[in-house]
């Protein structure tokens, strides 16, 4: 059996608004203050992100008539009763995959931006690979419950996405659903609600998303730098400068399903 583990990467914050003078005098404490600060901003999107996604799951799973249509491998059905409530979350956007209780993909869906009411519906699609796909269908449960999350290879971007169980009225399993949506989007969303521009990494140092267009390149980190991140054992930063200005990098976790144990995860996911 795999071993119950979270999803975790780090997440460098540019803070390029602080003047270059404040970053020249700031002492350690004043540093920890401005990087906490920015964690809570950006965890409060990270946050309600996954929130959301976990409220998706269940809904999706829960209407009337898809445990069924998922059963009899009724595609049409299934995309006819997903679309609206996939297409209700434009202008942002998720992708939907259904699995059958024997592995195989059932059906992937979006929503057409320019066409609302017309589904980007992909029938088949052959064994899924995404992570913990195996406990899902297995009945599975760790202390905090039968869903999970996980990143899928896609393009452009990779997707970030929560996986659970599709339960039938009688209680059996009738398959799994997943729920995704890209690294570029949540990235766009926290820049937008938080004001900070970012780049996320997994925990092992491979950039798998960023702002576009970076004002200041953001610094890799070593395995002890990211070790000592993830760990939440002490704020780490960086100072940047670049054209006269300077900025500060800070680095914290970004932690799903709030678990501190940390391991990449990847499937594969095309449209």
């Amino acid at each position: 059996m795999a071993p119950f583990v979270c999803l975790t990467m780090v997440v460098g914050l540019l803070i390029s608004a602080i003047a270059s003078q404040q970053l020249a005098t700031s002492g350690a404490q004043q540093l920890e203050t401005i990087a906490v600060r920015e964690q809570d901003n950006v965890n409060t999107v990270f946050n309600s992100i996954e929130e959301r996604q976990l409220a998706d799951l269940r809904l999706l799973a829960a209407t009337s008539g898809v445990a069924d249509a998922v059963r009899t491998g009724d595609t049409s059905t299934l995309g006819r009763l997903l679309l609206p409530l996939v297409a209700n979350h434009l202008p942002e956007r998720i992708e939907v995959a259904v699995v059958q209780t024997d592995g195989n993909t059932l059906l992937r869906l979006a929503a057409d931006p320019a066409q609302p009411d017309q589904c980007r519906c992909i029938p088949g699609g052959g064994q899924a690979t995404f992570a913990h796909i195996d406990d899902v269908l297995g009945g599975r449960a760790d202390a905090y419950g039968t869903r999970y999350v996980g990143l899928a290879g896609g393009t452009p971007s990779a997707l970030l996405y929560t996986i659970g169980p599709i339960i039938d009225s009688g209680g059996y399993l009738a398959g799994a659903v997943v729920v995704g949506e890209s690294l570029d989007q949540i990235v766009a969303l926290v820049e937008e609600s938080a004001h900070v521009q970012l780049s996320l990494l997994t925990s092992g140092g491979e950039t798998i998303a960023a702002t576009p267009h970076l004002d200041f390149p953001i610094p890799a980190l070593n395995a002890a730098e990211r070790g000592t991140v993830m760990r939440q054992n002490a704020v780490l930063s960086k100072r940047v400068a670049g054209s006269g200005h300077n900025a500060a990098v800070f680095y914290v976790p970004w932690v799903m399903r709030f678990q501190a144990e940390a391991r990449k995860t990847s499937s594969s996911w095309s449209s």
